[in-house]
């Protein structure tokens, strides 16, 4: 496990610039930081997770500073309507080892999205998040495709940032 650089709580200036940008990029998330008085920064060498309420909802790759919504947070707000697509069983394997969603694999989609979204990745038994990743189509495109990549995995179940997630959640 990789050892965080700095940890501390943000002020209430940049607790409110983290809400107002959220809320930019994720509307439906709204109610969901509405009476949020703690958030934590935890930052690692390429990665910043931000703790909410003690719960790592956030994080942002230092590589394209966005912030984007953990699995976790995916998890504790199932119903919320995210955008998403499920996979069949064939497919769960491989984007739980990190790879990118292949049109085929893909059985249902759900929402829309626009190329550069955050889309969650659902196994198709249970319904439950598995990854989250970058659309490379748009909602509208993705249907008409009958291969090729459609989603870029940025985050999956078993990866670094969800054993992160794990540790500063005190979900253990």
């Amino acid at each position: 496990m990789v050892t965080p650089s700095s940890r501390y709580n943000l002020s209430g200036k940049e607790r409110k610039k983290f809400i107002k940008e959220v809320n930019k990029l994720y509307p439906f998330l709204e109610r969901v930081l509405c009476n949020v008085r703690i958030i934590e920064l935890v930052k690692f060498k390429g990665l910043e997770l931000y703790l909410v309420e003690n719960r790592a909802l956030f994080f942002k790759l230092k590589q394209d500073d966005r912030i984007y919504p953990t699995l976790i947070n995916l998890l504790i707000h199932e119903n919320i309507p995210w955008p998403s697509v499920t996979v069949d069983e064939g497919a769960v394997p491989y984007i739980r080892r990190g790879a990118d969603v292949m049109r085929p694999g893909i059985v249902k989609v759900e929402g829309d999205f626009v190329k550069g979204d955050v889309v969650a990745v659902k196994e198709c038994k249970y319904g439950k998040p598995i990854a989250l990743g970058l659309a490379l189509h748009t909602s509208e495109e993705l249907l008409g495709l009958k291969r090729g990549r459609v989603i870029r995995n940025l985050h999956y179940l078993g990866d670094d940032i969800w054993n992160m997630c794990i540790k500063f959640s005190n979900l253990r």
